[in-house]
């Protein structure tokens, strides 16, 4: 090659040619000189799935829907005092220092006298004192049952509730047994305070009665027609007892 073409032999030709002469294996030669080394094979890593994100629980809407505070309110002391002692369980008023008693429903207050005499103003207030008691929130539905004009319906009535608590209305039923089951569904594990306003009939409250025992929901009612659904009649503007 020298002679011929003026050039020297490259490294690889260099092997083939020692490997020739010597008869060791040219391939290897040839391999090794053109670095050709066996390399392992790649190991095979099986394919994993990506760890799916935690689930973040959506956080609940807390409603805050109670009316204004009654400016200058004065008064009503033994009513205030009346709903205090049920919401800490002493449906028969004032305790002398016995345990509360313990129940399985809902505890919820009728506020009733004649038209004009400051029922919803009385349960108004009271709610706003006792709110700091319901980290869940508070619910204020007005039923109309008195107002000029057609009363709310119970389905009217738990659709804004539901929707109030974050139910998005796609998914608020238009049924009300099954609007009603959501409904408690929904307050299931919750302190809700649901103030239910200008009540005509039981018909109207019933089905928005929370299902648990730690709700409450005092009603504001104008005639005395209605107090006959709790356990005992109360003077106008004072504190109904547990509804049956």
């Amino acid at each position: 090659m020298v002679d011929q073409l003026g050039i020297e032999p490259g490294r690889v030709l260099q092997e083939l040619e020692q490997a020739l002469l010597t008869g060791t294996d040219a391939f290897e030669a040839y391999r090794r000189g053109t670095g050709l080394i066996a390399r392992p094979a790649p190991a095979v890593v099986p394919a994993v799935a990506p760890a799916s994100p935690p689930t973040v629980e959506k956080p609940r809407r807390v409603p805050a829907q109670l009316p204004a505070a009654v400016r200058d309110f004065t008064g009503r002391a033994r009513a205030l005092c009346l709903l205090d002692d049920l919401l800490d369980g002493r449906p028969d008023g004032p305790s002398d220092g016995s345990d509360a008693v313990p129940h399985s429903g809902p505890t919820v207050a009728t506020v009733t006298g004649p038209a004009g005499s400051g029922e919803t103003a009385l349960a108004v207030h009271w709610a706003h004192r006792a709110a700091g008691r319901f980290p869940d929130g508070c619910l204020f539905i007005e039923l109309c049952g008195f107002a000029a004009g057609r009363a709310v319906e119970p389905v009217e009535a738990l659709a804004a509730a539901l929707y109030a608590l974050g139910v998005p209305g796609p998914e608020i039923p238009a049924d009300e047994a099954r609007a009603a089951a959501r409904y408690r569904t929904e307050l299931a594990g919750r302190r809700v305070l649901v103030l239910l306003d200008d009540a005509r009939r039981p018909e109207q409250v019933r089905p928005l009665l929370p299902g648990g025992p730690a709700r409450w929901a005092p009603s504001a009612v104008s005639p005395a027609s209605t107090t006959s659904s709790a356990t005992s009649a109360s003077p106008p503007t004072t504190a109904g007892r547990r509804w049956r």
